[in-house]
């Protein structure tokens, strides 16, 4: 039998000056951010994103993660991190397979004293067995990223979030809300729903099961909420 299909979430009304004021002490530039909203006219965005579910000091930390540069830079550390490493077990093959050379003239012709001691021969192999732990180390803590996939990680993630919560991506809104963010901290950046959709999209189509996981455990968290204002979430903490 086929499962009917799921009714769209209802929207709560709520007033986005009343939360933002309510919530102006948690970041320094959350006040900034209500004016920008303000002047430009779209703090219905910020309204309907929190009104179908997605709690506002949530939305605000993910704003502030996203495009703050937050997640960027702590991906950029790992890759960096990694990339290091897999010089480094680079290197040590290469010194593995020298004293496998050694260790081979030794038994052809001995005379060596210090490189005859029963220890030097398990050094080799020491070596290989330790580079890939640190080869497998590297993977996991880069996984499948690049430096290039950062800026669409970091808006993809704040999508997943907002379609997870809400029933839907609300790329306008984000748009909105993005462009206000970065008027609150001084940035200069243009910013339209067709380019958020675009680098979701990147992101969603090379790393599926990382936007989908994302999605759903918003969804998992904030979907099931009942149609009631929930002021904030108290396992977020925003940066002054």
């Amino acid at each position: 039998m086929r499962k009917s299909a799921s009714a769209p979430k209802s929207r709560v009304r709520i007033n986005a000056k009343q939360i933002l004021q309510s919530l102006k002490h948690k970041a320094l530039w959350i006040e900034n951010f209500q004016n920008a909203l303000v002047s430009a006219g779209t703090t219905k965005a910020f309204e309907t994103i929190v009104g179908y579910g997605c709690p506002a000091e949530d939305l605000l930390s993910l704003l502030d993660l996203s495009c703050g540069g937050t997640v960027e830079s702590a991906m950029a550390e790992k890759i960096e991190l990694s990339e290091d490493v897999e010089s480094l077990v680079r290197q040590m093959l290469k010194t593995a397979k020298k004293i496998e050379v050694l260790e081979r003239r030794l038994v052809r012709k001995p005379g060596l004293k210090s490189l005859d001691h029963p220890g030097f021969h398990s050094i080799s192999t020491s070596l290989q067995s330790y580079s890939k732990t640190l080869e497998q180390d590297a993977y996991e803590l880069k996984g499948n990223y690049s430096v290039r996939d950062m800026p669409q990680m970091a808006i993809a993630w704040l999508v997943a979030q907002v379609a997870g919560s809400t029933g839907k991506p609300h790329y306008s809104e984000v748009a909105s809300l993005m462009g206000a963010y970065y008027k609150a901290r001084g940035i200069q950046k243009p910013v339209t729903p067709t380019s958020i959709e675009k680098k979701t999209m990147r992101f969603r189509k090379k790393h599926r099961l990382a936007y989908t996981h994302i999605k759903n455990m918003a969804s998992r968290q904030f979907g099931k909420l009942q149609d009631q204002y929930i002021p904030w979430s108290n396992n977020v903490t925003l940066k002054k």
